[in-house]
């Protein structure tokens, strides 16, 4: 699995590669019924990179090559941006297309926010218990369960704003860990059905 990283947004693309004896690679790219067979295990797995993708993003403590971080799911734009997509025959991205999910993905510096949010509707913002005007919401996990609860208050956008400023963040990769997460059972099952249709494979 491969992942990209671009100004709008961040993917990771999931593919079946017939490797190895070319005489094997030959026989795959001529059957129909082993590419359809894979075709189905390749969108499965896709399909629970993207969820594992959203979990990540929705409050979940994730670890990640030594270290943990967490991502509060507020608004919801980043894991609803979240989708799967075929790019070839044997291939799919799983791309996060919300305006900050490269800077989610890899940090980053101090920046100003109001380019990338709604100007025609109230966005959250958190607040202490109790601060006037500030209303008590549900927060919900990536399957729409309630994991908690918080004060917020709504606010406009104005471009004449000085508040809106994102402070520095350290890198919480929730595309390359949901990748590393699901990559053991999808290369399993991609050479279980590889094996099942051709028998084993002699390099």
């Amino acid at each position: 699995m491969d992942k990209f990283v671009a100004p709008d947004g961040v993917s990771v693309v999931i593919a079946v590669e017939a490797k190895g004896a070319e005489e094997f690679a030959e026989k795959l790219a001529t059957s129909l019924t082993a590419i359809s067979k894979l075709q189905k295990v390749l969108h499965r797995w896709s399909n629970k990179l993207r969820a594992a993708a959203v979990a990540n993003a929705s409050g979940k403590t994730v670890s990640y090559k030594g270290s943990s971080f967490t991502i509060n799911r507020q608004t919801g734009f980043l894991t609803k941006s979240i989708q799967v997509s075929q790019t070839g025959p044997l291939a799919d991205e799983v791309r996060a297309t919300a305006a900050y999910a490269a800077a989610v993905e890899e940090g980053h510096k101090s920046f100003d926010m109001k380019p990338f949010l709604p100007k025609d509707k109230p966005i959250p913002i958190r607040v202490a218990a109790g601060t006037k005007g500030a209303k008590e919401i549900s927060l919900t996990g990536s399957t729409g369960t309630t994991t908690g609860k918080t004060w917020v208050l709504f606010r406009y956008v104005s471009p004449n704003s000085k508040g809106w400023i994102m402070p520095a963040k350290a890198a919480r990769p929730f595309m390359a860990a949901a990748a590393a997460e699901i990559e053991p059972g999808f290369t399993k099952e991609v050479a279980d059905t590889f094996a099942a249709h051709f028998g084993p494979i002699v390099e």
